[in-house]
C-alpha cells in the first residue's frame, strides 16, 4: 500500500528532535506551504539533502544565511507553466537551431559560500557548450546556469533575489500572479527588470506572459502553433 502523507505545519516540524529525523519525516509529510528553519548549518543542510534524495522533484530546498525553506507538493497548476516555458524554450532552440541544455530542477550549492538552492527550472545557453553534465551534485558550483526560472505559488520568491545575485546568475525569470517577470543581473550585482530577455532577445516578457497564460487554457497545439509563427515573423 502506498504510505500515508501527514499534514505539518512549522510547529510540528520545530519538534522533531535532530535533523535526521527532519529527513526521514518529510518523506511522507505534505507541506500546506513553505516553511523555513532557522540557524541550519551546511552540515545539517546536507544530511537532510541526503535523506530526502529520492523525494525529488517533489521536494525543493534552499539555504541562506542558515535559513532553510522547503517547499513540498507542486500543483498541476505549478507543472503547466513549466512545461510550457519548456517548450517555448525547445521551439526557439529549434527554429534558430542553437544548443540549450535543460537543467531542470539541478541543485546548485557553494560549501565555501554556505549557500544552496534549487530553481523550479534552468538553462545553459550561452554557456551550452561550456557545461559539463555530471551525475551527482558538487559542492561547488563550477558553471552556474545562464538562466533560471522560478513560479511563484505556495511562496513567494523574494528570498530567491540575493541567492541568484550571490551565485552570479546573469537572467532570473518569475512567473508570478499570472505574469512573467525577466530580471537581468547588472555590473552593480542588483537585478532590474527588463522588458527583454538577454539570453534569448527574441522573447519579451509580455510575450511571454501572453503565451503562457493561453497555454493554461487553451488547447496546446494551436498555442504551440502560433508561437511557432510568432517566432518566424519576430526572428531577427
Amino acid at each position: 500500500m502506498p504510505s500515508t502523507r501527514r499534514h505539518a505545519s512549522f510547529r510540528f516540524l520545530r519538534m522533531i528532535s535532530s535533523i535526521t529525523d527532519l529527513g526521514e519525516v518529510l518523506k511522507t509529510t505534505f507541506l500546506e506551504k513553505a516553511v523555513t528553519l532557522h540557524d541550519v548549518s551546511w552540515r545539517d543542510y546536507k544530511i537532510l539533502q541526503s535523506a530526502i534524495e529520492f523525494e525529488r522533484p517533489r521536494m525543493k530546498m534552499s539555504l541562506w544565511r542558515e535559513n532553510l525553506t522547503i517547499l513540498t507538493s507542486f500543483s498541476s497548476f505549478h507543472e503547466g507553466i513549466k512545461l510550457t516555458l519548456e517548450r517555448l524554450i525547445s521551439m526557439i532552440m529549434l527554429e534558430n537551431k542553437c544548443n540549450i541544455i535543460f537543467v531542470g530542477q539541478a541543485t546548485m550549492r557553494s560549501a565555501n559560500r554556505r549557500i544552496a538552492t534549487e530553481p523550479d527550472a534552468s538553462f545553459y545557453i550561452q554557456n551550452a557548450e561550456c557545461v559539463e553534465l555530471k551525475d551527482y551534485v558538487p559542492d561547488e558550483c563550477d558553471l552556474v546556469p545562464d538562466l533560471v526560472i522560478e513560479i511563484d505559488e505556495k511562496h513567494r520568491s523574494d528570498d530567491k533575489f540575493e541567492i541568484y545575485v550571490a551565485f552570479g546568475i546573469k537572467e532570473f525569470w518569475l512567473y508570478s500572479r499570472e505574469v512573467l517577470h525577466i530580471f537581468r543581473l547588472t555590473e552593480t550585482g542588483e537585478y532590474l527588470e527588463a522588458e527583454k530577455s538577454a539570453s534569448l532577445p527574441i522573447l519579451t516578457a509580455k510575450a511571454l506572459t501572453d503565451f503562457i497564460n493561453r497555454a493554461q487554457k487553451e488547447e496546446q497545439f494551436k498555442v504551440l502553433g502560433e508561437f511557432q509563427n510568432w517566432l518566424k515573423e519576430n526572428k531577427q
